[in-house]
């Protein structure tokens, strides 16, 4: 039940961030280049799809099958402690993600981070996750600047360098 509550929670603070940020991307320039699907196009495409991701958990949770009903024993609540360091742990990843991003650009900072959270998960193979992290990061930038043309950050000092040479 612990565990639904903070998925629960989780759910609602997307679906409020995401309607903010949707509102925020109303307020987006608008470039020459992007006549047809202005600047915020992908980012209302992204948005309105947590919007009804989460909006369709909730009623899920919610409405159909409600987590509080449920006669869940004592023991089902109680969380084990090396779970709750890992849920500590990957927070903490997060975080510092998103500070380091603007800092050593989008490639080192994704590959380092994909490596260190699939280091907590408690299963898979230790060759499947060295090749995951890189492989993974290549087709988001090969994506985002092939594909769509837009920019992800290069980073500053030897870092915009290194991204020079990647994209």
């Amino acid at each position: 039940m612990l565990r639904q509550v903070a998925d629960t929670t989780f759910m609602v603070a997307i679906l409020a961030a995401s309607v903010f940020l949707w509102m925020e991307a109303d307020r987006f320039p608008s470039f020459p280049r992007m006549r047809t699907a202005d600047s915020d196009f992908w980012p209302k495409l992204v948005f309105g799809f947590l919007i009804a991701m989460s909006v369709i958990y909730l009623i899920r949770v919610l409405v159909i099958s409600p987590f509080w009903r449920s006669a869940e024993s004592q023991e089902a609540l109680q969380v084990s402690a090396s779970a709750m360091a890992r849920f500590a742990i990957m927070a903490v990843l997060i975080v510092g993600y998103f500070l380091c991003l603007q800092w050593t650009g989008f490639a080192p900072a994704t590959v380092v981070f994909l490596l260190l959270a699939s280091s907590l998960l408690p299963m898979g193979d230790f060759i499947v996750r060295l090749l995951f992290a890189p492989i993974f990061t290549a087709l988001i930038i090969g994506f985002f600047t092939r594909l769509l043309s837009l920019p992800l950050p290069r980073g500053t000092g030897v870092f915009y360098q290194f991204s020079l040479l990647i994209y």
